[in-house]
């Protein structure tokens, strides 16, 4: 397949319409075992009861951007576009603290709200608090702790990782 526009666009609508589907799956809390990585994510503790922040959601910038002047050839594309835009975009995301927010700078650092959502979840599974963003480093899997015990977070991370970089 040679590259083109046509198909760079599937590929940046597709990662957002993934992107979208697993933000809404880590936002349901399971009734019979809840994960405090999703509980935390909605601004809850693991009892589902309300931590006094709104929570923590993603941003999609860079996906309105590069999406806004791309060509699309089938309408079903411009739906989906839409259809993330409004997901991302709707009042009940827009007072969330956005995390894995990697387009503003380019460095695959932790911004304060990030760090802020991994210390939440630490503090309620007694994980040590000062470094948590570091039990989510992969190379060292002694360290990753985060991504060992909670499968969904790595695969959340990943999917976002993809959406934000493509």
């Amino acid at each position: 397949i040679r590259p083109c526009n046509e198909l760079d666009a599937v590929g940046i609508i597709v990662n957002g319409c993934i992107c979208a589907i697993g933000d809404a799956v880590m936002r349901r809390r399971a009734t019979d075992h809840p994960s405090e990585v999703c509980s935390h994510l909605m601004g809850q503790c693991r009892d589902g009861q309300q931590l006094g922040i709104p929570g923590f959601g993603l941003s999609v910038s860079s996906f309105a951007s590069q999406t806004a002047t791309i060509e699309l050839h089938e309408p079903e594309l411009c739906v989906a576009r839409t259809a993330v835009l409004d997901y991302f975009l709707s009042p009940e995301q827009q007072p969330l603290q956005k995390i894995f927010t990697w387009e503003e700078s380019f460095k695959l650092r932790p911004t304060k709200a990030q760090i802020k959502y991994l210390r939440n979840v630490c503090r309620e599974i007694a994980a040590p608090v000062s470094d948590a963003h570091k039990l989510m480093l992969t190379t060292e899997p002694k360290q990753s702790i985060l991504h060992v015990n909670y499968p969904e977070l790595k695969a959340f991370q990943n999917i976002c990782f993809f959406l934000e970089i493509f």
